[in-house]
């Protein structure tokens, strides 16, 4: 891997590559974050739970003895028997969950959001446990739970739901004339406080986002990189063909400009045995060739020598 090629490359694009880093972080944080009320506020809005604990009882004062008297039965008739009030919890689980305490509850708090609900759970571990971890008891506790966005809005919706539960309750008992002794009672043990939800980190959409833009734009530049360096051969390649095809059309040895079209060239003979100066060959007297002037003998040369 060429590093020093890399850096090139970013280098010759980085008007590009600084536009990519503008993108890249204008994308994160319009993924992450919006404007609302001249404000920036993020849009990964955590949730929060709250829970309102209630006892399902009766009147019959036994929860708290540790021996049931006896009673005397008239002939004819059996003694009464005690509902089992931990296998209502789960019954009245759904009554808080129905459309019915529902609307109770939106007219007192107001309609619910997007990210809102209430639900209600029978109780089947030890006081801390959270409502969703399992347990081996059962138990005759409700758990109403609100869910909403901030923590005052889920307490409101839990605890609007008990007070609609335990109307809607006292309603039914009214209508179908219960006698006091025989109602089940309903007791708010403790209201708890909003515990948050436990979420992926908000942040995560928004460094990937920005990561994965910034690689798109550095990935278009190494593309765009590689496109020029091969139109710069290319153009590199044919310049250099151009020149070896003008090497190859220039004539070999001297040109036309060497020898003048006309005048006198120094040693060659001219006509009538004359050379071009207009002086005579000399006669050597030993049968050879005459030796034009500027030519010297040189061994047994028998011609002239350039």
């Amino acid at each position: 891997m060429d590093i020093a090629l890399y850096g090139r490359a970013l280098w010759t694009y980085k008007w590009l590559l600084v536009v990519g880093v503008v993108v890249a972080a204008a994308a994160a944080f319009l993924v992450g974050f919006k404007i609302q009320d001249g404000k920036v506020v993020s849009r990964s809005e955590g949730l929060y739970t709250a829970s309102t604990y209630v006892l399902i009882g009766g009147n019959n004062g036994q929860l708290f003895l540790n021996q049931v008297p006896g009673e005397a039965v008239p002939d004819g008739s059996s003694a009464p028997r005690d509902v089992d009030l931990a296998g209502l919890a789960p019954t009245y689980a759904y009554y808080v969950s129905s459309d019915v305490i529902r609307k109770a509850v939106e007219d007192q708090v107001g309609a619910f959001g997007e990210d809102e609900a209430l639900t209600a759970i029978a109780r089947t571990n030890m006081p801390g446990s959270p409502d969703d971890t399992g347990g081996r008891f059962s138990l005759p506790v409700l758990s109403i739970i609100g869910q909403a966005p901030t923590a005052a809005r889920a307490q409101d919706i839990s605890r609007a739901a008990n007070e609609a539960f335990q109307t809607f309750v006292a309603q039914q008992q009214d209508q179908n004339g219960t006698p006091a002794e025989q109602r089940t009672t309903l007791v708010t043990l403790n209201q708890n406080e909003a515990q948050p939800v436990e979420t992926s980190n908000p942040l995560l959409g928004v460094v990937v986002t920005g990561i994965g833009v910034l690689a798109a734009f550095i990935a278009l530049i190494f593309v765009l990189f590689n496109v020029r360096t091969r139109r710069l051969e290319k153009e590199r390649d044919a310049l250099e063909e151009a020149r070896n095809h003008e090497r190859i059309a220039e004539p070999v040895g001297a040109g036309p400009a060497d020898f003048p079209a006309s005048g006198p060239v120094p040693g060659a003979p001219g006509p009538m045995g004359f050379d071009r100066n207009g002086a005579f060959p000399v006669d050597r007297g030993d049968g050879r060739p005459p030796l034009l002037p500027g030519f010297p003998p040189r061994g047994d040369d028998r011609s002239p020598r350039d």
